[in-house]
């Protein structure tokens, strides 16, 4: 058996394992279990389970709570589906709502708060038919890797790493499904950027390309809780791991700048990202290097960068200490190495050696800042240069 699995384990070491994870269903009603995530590998792959140890068990995850704002729609227009308190009117703006309804801007995250928000938009996107349905979207990511819009600007005002801005501009991006041994809906959450301020966005290729049967409904959702179907895929490229969306809406929407140059090795690089449903994780690191693979579909380019991030991460942003985003979160590739250690002896016999497999190195692959900018128009791509 040991020898299987340090085959399996070697044997991910080529592969690339894509960041998004999917709960397996729950197996009670009176109680919603979060149960071990998996990792995913590249598309075709078998499924291979992390090593990680369950996430806790938690009371009814997916029901809302008594304060959660009903969603509300005025044409295209999607308000906020936010956790609404005392509290939250903005001074001198009576009857609004504050900015921060979830506390993200404050890093004060909580998670089923956050989660219980996240189901609450997808039922009512759901419940309103908005948007491209699961077999719309699946045909959409089959369109040309390229669209005919220009890239947004990628200036920055000012020459440092800004929290709230990238929050902003971080987008919860995925699925609720129907588990079929309950009557609830289910989060499946990766991530996306917003890039422009009339809801355009990226996340990756992987992310949209549900083919599971139980998915009911591919969404995105803000930092204060609005939920926004996704109107019309207008690029995706399957190689690059990367799709360009409109959500449908009128925001507000507060885009990430996007890097003009690809970035150089030691460049800081900062991901904010949601692994295994902990939200709004922000890690720090640098740019390691661009790495070309040659696949049995061709060759693919990727970003690798040193800051940690995990399964649920994927389509994440990746972005420099000014703010521009230089890159999405696509995937992990370990190298694996066997350590010798004594079996315990069975009765009878002699100890020996086995090999105990770990993972020595994890290589964390990213959609490139060509890759992304190539989603825009051609004749754009030497325009709008920003100051590096």
């Amino acid at each position: 058996m040991l020898r299987i699995l340090y085959a399996v384990l070697l044997g991910l070491g080529t592969l690339g394992m894509l960041c998004f994870d999917r709960p397996t269903p729950c197996l009670l009603t009176s109680q919603v279990l979060l149960p071990t995530k998996v990792l995913i590998t590249t598309p075709g792959d078998r499924l291979v389970p992390s090593f990680g140890v369950p996430t806790a068990a938690r009371s009814n995850p997916v029901a809302p709570s008594p304060s959660v704002l009903a969603t509300q729609e005025s044409d295209q227009r999607t308000d906020a589906v936010g956790l609404l308190d005392p509290n939250t009117r903005s001074a001198g703006q009576p009857g609004t709502v504050r900015e921060d309804p979830l506390g993200i801007l404050q890093g004060q995250i909580d998670n089923k708060k956050i989660y219980d928000a996240f189901v609450a938009a997808g039922q009512g996107i759901i419940n309103e038919k908005r948007g491209l349905d699961v077999a719309a979207i699946q045909q959409s990511v089959r369109r040309p890797a390229r669209s005919n819009l220009l890239c947004p600007a990628s200036s920055v005002g000012d020459d440092s790493f800004g929290f709230e801005n990238v929050a902003k501009s971080s987008l919860l991006f995925g699925t609720l499904y129907d588990c079929g041994k309950c009557e609830e809906m289910h989060g499946n959450i990766a991530g996306g950027v917003v890039v422009s301020d009339d809801g355009l966005c990226l996340t990756n290729h992987h992310v949209l390309e549900r083919r599971d049967e139980d998915t009911r409904v591919i969404f995105a959702m803000d930092y204060t809780g609005r939920g926004y179907a996704i109107q019309e895929v207008l690029a995706a490229n399957r190689m690059a791991d990367v799709a360009l969306v409109r959500l449908q809406g009128t925001g507000p929407f507060y885009p990430a700048p996007i890097a003009t140059n690809s970035p150089l090795p030691n460049t800081p690089a900062f991901v904010l990202s949601h692994p295994s449903s902990e939200f709004f994780v922000l890690t720090q690191g640098v740019v390691s290097r661009h790495v070309t693979l040659t696949q049995r579909r061709g060759k693919s380019t990727w970003l690798e960068v040193t800051a940690p991030f995990g399964a649920g991460s994927s389509g994440s942003g990746v972005f420099d200490d000014r703010g521009r985003l230089i890159g999405l979160v696509s995937r992990i590739s370990p190298i694996f190495r066997g350590a010798e250690q004594i079996a315990p002896p069975a009765e009878g016999e002699e100890p020996r050696l086995r090999s105990i497999p770990y993972a020595e190195l994890i290589l964390r692959r990213c959609v490139t800042t060509k890759a992304i900018r190539e989603c825009f128009r051609e004749e754009d791509l030497d325009s709008n240069k920003a100051e590096q």
